[in-house]
Parts: C-alpha cells; sequence; structure tokens
C-alpha cells in the first residue's frame, strides 16, 4: 500500500498531493474498521495467492447505503502491470460486490486519455455514460474524466 500510494506516477488519479509516511498508512490500516456499512469505504490489497505477495490495491469508495452504489477502483504495482491481475481481480471483486455486499450498482471515474482503464472496465460491462469536463484539478491543471457505471 505504502509503494502504491507513495507512487507519484499516480497521483494524479488519487488526488495525492505528498508522500505518506509509513506511521500514516499503519495508522490508515490499524484504525480503519475495514467495513463497508461503517466506514463507506473498503480497502482490499490484491495478493497473488502463488506465492502471497501483494501486487495492487482495489476499493470500494463513496458507499451510497440509501442507494446500494459504490466507487470503484484499482491500482495494480507497476512490475505487475500488463499481466491480467487487474482483469481477474476487478472480475472477482464485481462478483463479491453485488452478491455479498448487495450493491445494486458500481462506478467509476476514468481520465479521458487512460485507454487501459477504459478497456478494462469496458470488457467488465461498465457502460460509459458520459463526459465531465475539468472534472479533476491536479498540480494547476484541469483533467476530463469519463463517467462509467456497472448495474447489478
Amino acid at each position: 500500500m505504502l509503494q502504491l500510494e507513495n507512487d507519484p506516477e499516480i497521483w494524479k488519479v488519487s488526488q495525492t498531493q505528498t508522500p505518506f509516511s509509513r506511521d500514516e498508512i499503519a495508522a490508515f490500516i490499524t484504525e480503519n474498521k475495514h467495513d463497508l456499512i461503517t466506514e463507506n469505504q473498503l480497502r482490499n490489497i490484491i495478493v497473488l495467492k502463488s506465492n502471497n505477495t501483494p501486487i495492487g490495491t482495489l476499493d470500494l469508495f463513496s458507499f451510497d447505503k440509501m442507494k446500494n452504489t459504490a466507487g470503484i477502483g484499482i491500482s495494480i504495482l507497476k512490475e505487475w502491470r500488463g499481466k491480467k491481475y487487474a482483469s481477474l481481480a476487478l472480475e472477482l471483486f464485481i462478483k463479491k460486490s453485488f452478491s455479498e455486499f448487495n450493491l445494486q450498482e458500481l462506478y467509476c471515474t476514468i481520465f479521458t486519455d487512460n485507454y487501459i482503464s477504459i478497456s478494462l472496465f469496458e470488457s467488465k460491462g461498465f457502460v460509459r455514460e458520459g463526459i465531465l469536463n475539468n472534472n479533476v484539478h491536479y498540480k494547476g491543471q484541469a483533467f476530463d474524466v469519463y463517467l462509467y457505471r456497472l448495474k447489478k
């Protein structure tokens, strides 16, 4: 988690401005209840089953209890990208989100130039619903993102 959170290449996506310390990450892990209902978010570590190696994160966030919807996001460590792990993890987590958490809809926003994420989410059935112009501001620039949704 520390390695991913402190990767400047993905700070635009996470809206991170400065690195997190090891203590800050440890506090997040120990103080978080890791419960979607209580905290309106759930962070999961993607771990290779074969050797217990952590390779990324998969998150639910902005959980809406009334509508049973949540945002979803995924990050894979650079050395593990392009190996289909994101696709497999996302597929499994979508199923879990709809069955175990009884979510009715997942959504995400993707930068309009992030063709790999666009392809990943579209391959899982997410439908582009529109564009949010100048929606993300990072380092003095405004960026457009697509809004995607997947209904149960």
